[in-house]
């Protein structure tokens, strides 16, 4: 699906801009296997 790979892309760039601080956050949120194992 389209809108998926397109999502998943910004998301990740959206990410990588992010405080590391903030991304720490996030992944203890999502419980980052789980998370990553989703997208």
């Amino acid at each position: 699906m389209i809108w998926r790979v397109i999502f998943t892309d910004y998301f990740y760039f959206w990410y990588q801009a992010q405080p590391v601080e903030l991304r720490k956050r996030l992944v203890a949120a999502f419980g980052n296997i789980e998370f990553w194992g989703l997208l």
